[in-house]
Protein backbone atom coordinates (compact mmCIF):
# COMPACT_ATOMS: atom_id res chain seq x y z
CA UNK A 1 0.00 0.00 0.00
CA UNK A 2 1.16 3.39 -0.86
CA UNK A 3 2.38 5.53 2.27
CA UNK A 4 2.09 8.61 0.08
CA UNK A 5 -1.75 8.23 -0.41
CA UNK A 6 -2.67 8.22 2.93
CA UNK A 7 -4.06 11.53 4.83
CA UNK A 8 -1.68 13.83 7.39
CA UNK A 9 -2.47 13.02 11.30
CA UNK A 10 -3.29 16.36 12.14
CA UNK A 11 -1.53 18.38 15.00
CA UNK A 12 -3.27 18.36 18.37
CA UNK A 13 -4.29 21.71 19.42
CA UNK A 14 -2.96 21.55 22.21
CA UNK A 15 0.55 20.28 21.03
CA UNK A 16 0.21 24.14 19.13
CA UNK A 17 -0.01 25.93 22.01
CA UNK A 18 2.44 23.53 23.59
CA UNK A 19 4.84 24.60 20.49
CA UNK A 20 4.16 28.54 20.83
CA UNK A 21 4.79 28.52 24.27
CA UNK A 22 8.25 27.32 23.62
CA UNK A 23 9.01 28.60 21.07
CA UNK A 24 7.10 32.26 20.51
CA UNK A 25 6.03 33.49 23.20
CA UNK A 26 9.19 34.22 25.24
CA UNK A 27 10.45 35.88 22.29
CA UNK A 28 7.07 37.87 22.51
CA UNK A 29 7.01 38.79 26.19
CA UNK A 30 10.87 39.49 26.26
CA UNK A 31 9.85 42.14 23.28
CA UNK A 32 7.10 43.83 25.29
CA UNK A 33 9.25 43.94 28.28
CA UNK A 34 11.69 45.57 26.91
CA UNK A 35 9.26 47.83 25.26
CA UNK A 36 7.40 48.61 28.52
CA UNK A 37 10.79 48.70 30.45
CA UNK A 38 12.13 51.62 27.72
CA UNK A 39 8.76 53.39 27.64
CA UNK A 40 8.93 53.76 31.58
CA UNK A 41 12.39 54.66 31.80
CA UNK A 42 12.26 57.40 29.01
CA UNK A 43 8.38 58.64 30.65
CA UNK A 44 8.92 57.96 34.15
CA UNK A 45 12.22 57.12 35.00
CA UNK A 46 14.55 58.32 32.90
CA UNK A 47 17.76 60.19 35.12
CA UNK A 48 17.39 63.81 36.36
CA UNK A 49 19.40 66.42 34.67
CA UNK A 50 18.43 69.13 37.02
CA UNK A 51 15.81 69.44 39.85
CA UNK A 52 13.62 72.58 39.82
CA UNK A 53 11.37 74.19 42.41
CA UNK A 54 7.98 76.63 41.66
CA UNK A 55 9.70 79.82 43.72
CA UNK A 56 7.11 80.22 46.80
CA UNK A 57 5.91 83.86 46.90
CA UNK A 58 5.48 83.94 50.59
CA UNK A 59 5.53 86.98 53.56
CA UNK A 60 4.72 87.43 56.89
CA UNK A 61 2.82 90.49 58.77
CA UNK A 62 4.18 91.68 61.72
CA UNK A 63 4.23 94.61 63.88
CA UNK A 64 6.69 97.76 63.60
CA UNK A 65 6.03 97.72 67.95
CA UNK A 66 5.29 95.32 70.88
CA UNK A 67 1.60 95.45 72.33
CA UNK A 68 -1.24 93.48 72.40
CA UNK A 69 -2.86 91.30 70.06
CA UNK A 70 -6.29 92.59 70.42
CA UNK A 71 -8.24 91.34 67.31
CA UNK A 72 -7.39 88.58 64.64
CA UNK A 73 -10.05 88.65 61.72
CA UNK A 74 -8.72 85.37 59.73
CA UNK A 75 -7.99 81.80 60.23
CA UNK A 76 -5.87 79.71 58.54
CA UNK A 77 -6.54 78.63 54.38
CA UNK A 78 -8.22 81.85 54.55
CA UNK A 79 -8.35 84.07 50.76
CA UNK A 80 -6.84 87.30 51.34
CA UNK A 81 -6.81 90.28 49.07
CA UNK A 82 -4.00 93.10 49.60
CA UNK A 83 -4.85 95.60 52.14
CA UNK A 84 -7.25 93.61 53.62
CA UNK A 85 -7.42 94.30 57.63
CA UNK A 86 -6.24 91.20 58.94
CA UNK A 87 -6.05 92.51 62.80
CA UNK A 88 -5.22 94.98 65.22
CA UNK A 89 -2.26 95.36 67.78
CA UNK A 90 -2.91 98.03 70.88
CA UNK A 91 0.67 99.16 71.50
CA UNK A 92 0.10 100.59 75.25
CA UNK A 93 -1.78 99.98 77.76
CA UNK A 94 -4.32 102.47 79.45
CA UNK A 95 -2.59 102.13 83.01
CA UNK A 96 0.85 102.85 80.81
CA UNK A 97 -0.21 105.57 79.51
CA UNK A 98 -1.35 107.66 82.19
CA UNK A 99 1.48 106.38 84.08
CA UNK A 100 3.85 108.25 81.06
CA UNK A 101 1.52 111.20 81.32
CA UNK A 102 2.31 111.49 84.71
CA UNK A 103 5.88 110.90 84.08
CA UNK A 104 6.06 114.50 81.84
CA UNK A 105 4.28 116.71 84.30
CA UNK A 106 6.46 115.12 86.66
CA UNK A 107 9.24 116.48 84.53
CA UNK A 108 7.80 119.90 83.83
CA UNK A 109 7.64 120.71 87.17
CA UNK A 110 10.99 120.05 87.79
CA UNK A 111 11.71 122.10 84.71
CA UNK A 112 9.88 124.59 86.21
CA UNK A 113 11.64 124.81 89.69
CA UNK A 114 14.91 124.77 87.89
CA UNK A 115 13.25 128.00 85.82
CA UNK A 116 12.20 129.33 89.21
CA UNK A 117 15.65 129.20 90.88
CA UNK A 118 17.25 130.50 87.28
CA UNK A 119 15.01 133.39 88.46
CA UNK A 120 16.36 134.17 91.42
CA UNK A 121 19.52 133.78 90.27
CA UNK A 122 18.86 136.44 87.73
CA UNK A 123 17.52 138.54 90.40
CA UNK A 124 20.66 138.35 91.88
CA UNK A 125 22.67 138.94 89.20
CA UNK A 126 19.79 142.05 88.35
CA UNK A 127 20.69 143.44 91.67
CA UNK A 128 24.66 143.43 91.37
CA UNK A 129 24.52 144.93 88.10
CA UNK A 130 22.44 147.67 89.17
CA UNK A 131 24.90 148.00 92.74
CA UNK A 132 27.86 147.76 89.72
CA UNK A 133 25.80 150.83 87.46
CA UNK A 134 25.49 153.04 91.19
CA UNK A 135 29.14 152.30 92.24
CA UNK A 136 29.95 153.49 88.59
CA UNK A 137 28.11 156.53 88.36
CA UNK A 138 29.38 157.14 91.68
CA UNK A 139 33.25 156.84 90.76
CA UNK A 140 32.32 158.72 87.89
CA UNK A 141 31.16 161.85 89.92
CA UNK A 142 34.26 161.22 91.94
CA UNK A 143 36.47 161.60 88.58
CA UNK A 144 34.77 164.69 87.43
CA UNK A 145 35.01 166.41 91.12
CA UNK A 146 38.87 165.63 90.76
CA UNK A 147 39.21 167.04 87.03
CA UNK A 148 37.61 170.10 88.71
CA UNK A 149 39.94 170.25 91.31
CA UNK A 150 43.18 169.53 89.16
CA UNK A 151 41.69 171.94 86.90
CA UNK A 152 41.85 174.94 89.37
CA UNK A 153 45.53 173.64 90.72
CA UNK A 154 46.92 173.86 87.28
CA UNK A 155 45.33 177.60 87.69
CA UNK A 156 47.25 178.40 90.20
CA UNK A 157 50.25 176.84 89.24
CA UNK A 158 50.14 178.88 85.66
CA UNK A 159 49.55 182.15 88.09
CA UNK A 160 52.83 181.45 90.24
CA UNK A 161 54.85 180.31 87.08
CA UNK A 162 54.41 183.59 85.60
CA UNK A 163 56.74 184.18 82.39
CA UNK A 164 59.16 181.24 83.81
CA UNK A 165 61.93 183.70 85.08
CA UNK A 166 63.65 184.35 88.37
CA UNK A 167 60.44 185.45 89.74
CA UNK A 168 58.81 182.53 89.19
CA UNK A 169 57.28 180.86 92.76
CA UNK A 170 56.88 177.28 90.89
CA UNK A 171 59.21 175.13 88.81
CA UNK A 172 58.34 174.60 85.51
CA UNK A 173 58.54 170.69 86.24
CA UNK A 174 55.50 171.10 88.79
CA UNK A 175 53.61 172.73 86.05
CA UNK A 176 54.17 169.94 83.71
CA UNK A 177 53.09 166.96 86.37
CA UNK A 178 49.84 168.97 87.33
CA UNK A 179 48.81 169.51 83.65
CA UNK A 180 49.36 165.85 82.81
CA UNK A 181 47.65 165.14 85.82
CA UNK A 182 44.53 166.79 84.92
CA UNK A 183 45.16 165.10 81.40
CA UNK A 184 44.98 161.88 82.88
CA UNK A 185 41.90 162.96 84.83
CA UNK A 186 39.97 163.80 82.40
CA UNK A 187 41.15 160.43 80.02
CA UNK A 188 39.35 158.30 83.44
CA UNK A 189 36.09 160.86 83.27
CA UNK A 190 35.81 159.65 79.30
CA UNK A 191 36.18 155.77 80.05
CA UNK A 192 33.76 156.08 83.09
CA UNK A 193 31.43 158.08 81.16
CA UNK A 194 31.36 155.37 78.49
CA UNK A 195 30.95 152.36 81.27
CA UNK A 196 28.42 153.99 83.32
CA UNK A 197 26.39 154.40 79.76
CA UNK A 198 26.79 150.57 78.88
CA UNK A 199 25.88 150.02 82.15
CA UNK A 200 22.64 152.15 82.18
CA UNK A 201 21.76 150.63 78.55
CA UNK A 202 22.12 147.22 80.37
CA UNK A 203 20.15 147.93 83.21
CA UNK A 204 17.68 149.22 80.78
CA UNK A 205 17.33 146.31 78.90
CA UNK A 206 17.75 143.67 81.51
CA UNK A 207 13.97 143.99 82.70
CA UNK A 208 11.77 143.53 79.10
CA UNK A 209 14.63 140.94 78.24
CA UNK A 210 14.26 138.75 81.37
CA UNK A 211 10.54 139.29 81.13
CA UNK A 212 10.53 138.07 77.48
CA UNK A 213 13.20 135.21 77.90
CA UNK A 214 10.89 133.26 80.26
CA UNK A 215 7.43 134.41 78.76
CA UNK A 216 9.03 132.46 75.53
CA UNK A 217 10.28 129.70 77.46
CA UNK A 218 6.87 129.12 79.37
CA UNK A 219 5.32 128.94 75.88
CA UNK A 220 7.83 126.41 74.37
CA UNK A 221 7.28 124.11 77.62
CA UNK A 222 3.57 124.24 77.49
CA UNK A 223 3.80 123.14 73.35
CA UNK A 224 6.20 120.48 74.48
CA UNK A 225 3.77 119.17 77.13
CA UNK A 226 1.18 119.00 73.76
CA UNK A 227 3.19 117.79 71.28
CA UNK A 228 4.52 114.58 73.91
CA UNK A 229 0.19 114.46 75.18
CA UNK A 230 -0.06 114.40 71.31
CA UNK A 231 2.92 112.05 70.79
CA UNK A 232 1.10 109.02 73.69
CA UNK A 233 -2.17 109.76 71.97
CA UNK A 234 -0.83 108.49 68.35
CA UNK A 235 1.19 105.45 69.66
CA UNK A 236 -2.17 104.90 71.53
CA UNK A 237 -4.11 104.08 68.48
CA UNK A 238 -3.86 100.50 67.47
CA UNK A 239 -2.08 99.25 64.64
CA UNK A 240 -3.64 97.61 62.07
CA UNK A 241 -2.60 94.95 60.21
CA UNK A 242 -2.98 94.93 56.40
CA UNK A 243 -2.45 91.42 54.00
CA UNK A 244 0.50 92.82 51.72
CA UNK A 245 -0.42 90.44 48.94
CA UNK A 246 -3.15 88.52 47.15
CA UNK A 247 -2.95 84.79 48.71
CA UNK A 248 -4.05 82.54 51.54
CA UNK A 249 -3.02 82.49 55.44
CA UNK A 250 -0.97 79.55 55.41
CA UNK A 251 0.28 80.37 59.22
CA UNK A 252 -1.14 81.87 62.03
CA UNK A 253 1.49 82.37 64.98
CA UNK A 254 -0.63 84.47 67.58
CA UNK A 255 -4.00 84.71 68.33
CA UNK A 256 -5.86 87.26 69.96
CA UNK A 257 -5.42 88.16 73.29
CA UNK A 258 -1.31 87.48 73.30
CA UNK A 259 1.33 89.50 73.86
CA UNK A 260 3.54 90.15 70.60
CA UNK A 261 7.24 91.31 70.40
CA UNK A 262 8.38 94.28 67.77
CA UNK A 263 8.77 92.51 64.87
CA UNK A 264 7.45 89.57 65.38
CA UNK A 265 6.24 87.52 62.46
CA UNK A 266 2.27 87.15 63.40
CA UNK A 267 0.88 85.71 60.20
CA UNK A 268 1.85 84.11 57.01
CA UNK A 269 0.56 84.77 53.59
CA UNK A 270 1.15 82.62 50.60
CA UNK A 271 0.42 83.81 47.26
CA UNK A 272 -1.47 81.45 44.81
CA UNK A 273 0.11 82.65 41.82
CA UNK A 274 3.84 81.86 40.75
CA UNK A 275 5.86 83.25 38.54
CA UNK A 276 8.92 81.56 38.11
CA UNK A 277 11.21 78.02 38.60
CA UNK A 278 14.10 78.20 40.33
CA UNK A 279 16.76 75.56 40.05
CA UNK A 280 20.27 74.40 40.67
CA UNK A 281 22.80 72.90 38.32
CA UNK A 282 24.84 70.70 40.63
CA UNK A 283 28.86 70.23 39.79
CA UNK A 284 30.28 69.02 38.03
CA UNK A 285 29.10 72.18 35.24
CA UNK A 286 29.62 70.16 32.55
CA UNK A 287 27.77 73.00 30.64
CA UNK A 288 27.15 76.78 31.60
CA UNK A 289 23.82 77.69 30.91
CA UNK A 290 22.77 81.19 29.84
CA UNK A 291 19.98 83.24 28.98
CA UNK A 292 17.58 82.46 26.42
CA UNK A 293 18.41 78.86 27.15
CA UNK A 294 15.33 75.99 26.61
CA UNK A 295 14.81 73.58 28.95
CA UNK A 296 12.04 70.82 29.06
CA UNK A 297 10.12 71.38 32.33
CA UNK A 298 8.43 67.69 33.69
CA UNK A 299 6.09 67.07 36.55
CA UNK A 300 5.88 64.40 38.76
CA UNK A 301 2.58 63.46 38.82
CA UNK A 302 1.51 59.96 37.82
CA UNK A 303 0.74 61.22 34.14
CA UNK A 304 3.76 63.31 33.67
CA UNK A 305 3.72 66.37 31.44
CA UNK A 306 6.52 67.95 29.83
CA UNK A 307 6.97 72.01 28.12
CA UNK A 308 9.85 74.26 27.56
CA UNK A 309 10.37 76.66 29.60
CA UNK A 310 13.57 79.45 28.72
CA UNK A 311 15.95 81.18 31.25
CA UNK A 312 15.62 83.97 32.60
CA UNK A 313 18.22 84.44 34.95
CA UNK A 314 21.60 82.72 35.55
CA UNK A 315 23.71 83.40 38.65
CA UNK A 316 26.81 84.49 38.94
CA UNK A 317 28.35 81.98 41.79
CA UNK A 318 27.82 78.81 43.02
CA UNK A 319 24.86 78.69 46.18
CA UNK A 320 24.15 76.19 48.51
CA UNK A 321 21.30 73.90 46.92
CA UNK A 322 18.17 73.48 48.47
CA UNK A 323 18.41 70.47 50.71
CA UNK A 324 14.52 69.50 49.26
CA UNK A 325 16.04 69.31 46.14
CA UNK A 326 19.15 67.00 46.42
CA UNK A 327 18.51 63.08 45.48
CA UNK A 328 19.51 61.64 49.06
CA UNK A 329 19.99 63.39 52.61
CA UNK A 330 23.67 64.71 52.41
CA UNK A 331 25.51 66.01 56.09
CA UNK A 332 26.84 68.80 54.03
CA UNK A 333 25.38 71.20 51.59
CA UNK A 334 25.81 71.12 48.10
CA UNK A 335 26.59 73.98 45.81
CA UNK A 336 25.44 75.05 42.51
CA UNK A 337 24.29 77.56 39.71
CA UNK A 338 20.88 78.99 40.75
CA UNK A 339 19.24 79.78 37.25
CA UNK A 340 15.54 80.79 37.19
CA UNK A 341 13.04 80.32 34.13
CA UNK A 342 9.79 80.88 33.08
CA UNK A 343 6.46 79.28 34.67
CA UNK A 344 4.73 77.13 31.78
CA UNK A 345 1.55 77.81 32.24
CA UNK A 346 -0.39 74.72 30.39
CA UNK A 347 1.52 72.68 33.36
CA UNK A 348 -0.87 74.39 35.99
CA UNK A 349 2.02 73.97 38.53
CA UNK A 350 1.81 75.08 42.33
CA UNK A 351 4.01 77.27 44.49
CA UNK A 352 6.90 75.45 46.10
CA UNK A 353 5.97 72.19 43.54
CA UNK A 354 9.73 70.17 42.54
CA UNK A 355 9.75 69.50 39.02
CA UNK A 356 12.78 68.22 36.67
CA UNK A 357 14.54 69.79 34.30
CA UNK A 358 16.51 68.76 31.20
CA UNK A 359 18.14 70.48 28.72
CA UNK A 360 16.40 69.99 25.10
CA UNK A 361 17.96 72.57 22.68
CA UNK A 362 20.13 75.59 22.84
Amino acid sequence: MDSEALPPIPTPPGQRWREFRIQVLPLFVFVVVLGGLFTLWSRFVQPIAIVGLVETNAVNVTTTQAGLLTALAVNRFDEVTNGQILGEVAPYDPEQVQAQLAAIESSINVVKARMELNELGNLDASANLRINFYIQQTLLEVAKVNVEEAKLVLDRDKMLLGGGGTESVIAKARYDADEAHLKSLRTEVAHRTKVVEQSSKEVDELGPLRTNVYAQLERVIKDDILKQQDQLRQLQKPILLRAPIDGKVTLVLHRTGERVVSGAPILGITSGHAERIVAYVRQPLNFHPKVGDILTVRTRTTRRRMSDAQIVKVGTQLESVNPMLLPLDRPRPELGLPIALTLPPELNLLPGEIVDLRFSRN
